[in-house]
């Protein structure tokens, strides 16, 4: 988990700076730090979650609810 927290700062650093070096607004300063961070938080969570969360919980979630719709299941 600290590997994915240095590969994102060194991330960010590295948008940092060539936000800086070609002059861009603050408002896109803003929009590149807020995804940045968000991407990292994804991430982490995902990292986190790696052993609980699986893909097959997801798509049950999503469309098992469709499949009884479609056999008019009760």
């Amino acid at each position: 988990m600290i590997t994915i927290i240095i590969i994102f700062c060194a991330i960010g650093f590295l948008e940092w700076k060539y936000l800086k070096r070609k002059k861009r607004s603050t408002q896109t300063f803003g929009i590149v730090l807020v995804y940045v961070s968000f991407m990292m938080i994804v991430l982490v969570s995902i990292y986190l979650l790696k052993n609980t969360w699986t893909i097959f919980n997801v798509v049950k979630a999503v469309f098992y609810p469709l499949q009884k719709l479609i056999f008019l299941e009760v």
